[in-house]
């Protein structure tokens, strides 16, 4: 009596056990398909921007940059917000999923184009926000610090601060790219208007903004 008993208790934890895997796959499932909605939000604001642009070639400066900033700054907004989901997503997944490394890298290709479109609009459009490229990778000590003190900082400035968050890990050209035009070899890195520091505090960031 005592084995049967035995035997099922333990089937019963191998379907515990099963099922809580079952519902973390769904779960996560669900999650992805939620963020790649948000990426296509992102991308087509991103072609807009991009035909804005097109629209400044065409000499029709004074209105293409007041449209062009009130479309960067939803970018930002939105992007940024898409941004903590994606970190979120993976701190709190329970099982590996394959497509999250392939939606890391999509956003990761918005975010380089979101941030082309960012400085050239400064340039152009002569905008005084400021631009600050983070770089970390997994085996950073001080990554996660610095990812909090930015994030502190872009809720303070909102639209006066635009952040955009690169996964040196990810393998993909356009962060090897980064990694060469600006020598990035230590974590964190951080590109503040287009000059490279490493680990800042929220006041040192905040006295060169």
């Amino acid at each position: 009596m005592n084995k049967n008993l035995y035997i099922f208790a333990a089937i019963l934890t191998t379907i515990v056990f099963l099922f809580g895997v079952f519902l973390g796959i769904e779960i996560n499932v669900q999650q992805s398909e939620v963020l790649k909605e948000e990426f296509k939000e992102i991308d087509m604001m991103i072609k807009s921007a991009n035909l804005n642009e097109i629209l400044y070639d065409l000499n029709i400066r004074n209105e293409t940059c007041n449209l062009s900033s009130r479309i960067v700054e939803k970018l930002a907004n939105d992007s940024y917000a898409t941004g903590i989901k994606v970190e979120k997503f993976e701190e709190s997944k329970k099982i590996d999923i394959p497509t999250y490394k392939n939606l890391k890298k999509e956003y990761t290709l918005m975010q380089t184009q979101h941030y082309i479109f960012t400085r050239k609009l400064k340039e152009r459009c002569s905008f005084d926000y400021s631009i600050i490229l983070y770089f970390y990778n997994s085996k950073c000590n001080k990554c996660n610090d610095q990812g909090m003190i930015l994030t502190d900082l872009k809720r303070k400035y909102v639209n006066d601060l635009m952040v955009f968050s690169f996964d040196a890990d990810l393998d993909l050209s356009t962060i090897d790219a980064f990694k060469k035009i600006y020598n990035i070899e230590e974590f964190p890195t951080l590109i503040i208007n287009e000059k490279k520091y490493g680990f800042m505090t929220n006041i040192e960031i905040e006295e060169i903004l």
